[in-house]
């Protein structure tokens, strides 16, 4: 299994695609965003989080990977929201777009080469 530092290590890799949301599983808190090559490959990766506490994002965007925020951005970007947590902290996921951002705070992920059940 990987580490979440091999994993946002990845998901910093994931460049040049085009990034929309899935599906979302209310239930499960579950989001799913696939990424697709922007040099017609075909190369999909499936990046899901689990247990999502909080999302903020557009249905779609492209060339801006994830970026794992640390501990102390992930505190105070649940106090700006108005989310207590208490305990372990989750993690928080950030995009940087040109004129907004792209917000997960789970407390997992993983990312494959085909679509999660």
């Amino acid at each position: 299994m990987k580490s979440l530092k091999e994993i946002a290590n990845e998901l910093a890799q994931i460049q040049r695609y085009r990034y929309y949301v899935e599906r979302y599983t209310a239930g499960l808190k579950q989001l799913t965003v696939v990424a697709r090559s922007m040099q017609d490959t075909g190369d999909e990766k499936f990046i899901t989080f689990v247990t999502v506490e909080y999302m903020q994002m557009p249905t779609y965007w492209e060339n801006s990977p994830f970026l794992l925020g640390t501990p102390q951005e992930c505190c105070d970007f649940l106090k700006n929201v108005s989310i207590e947590i208490k305990g372990k902290l989750p993690s928080l996921f950030y995009v940087q777009l040109p004129k907004s951002y792209v917000y997960v705070v789970c407390w997992s992920v993983g990312i494959s080469d085909t679509m999660p059940l």
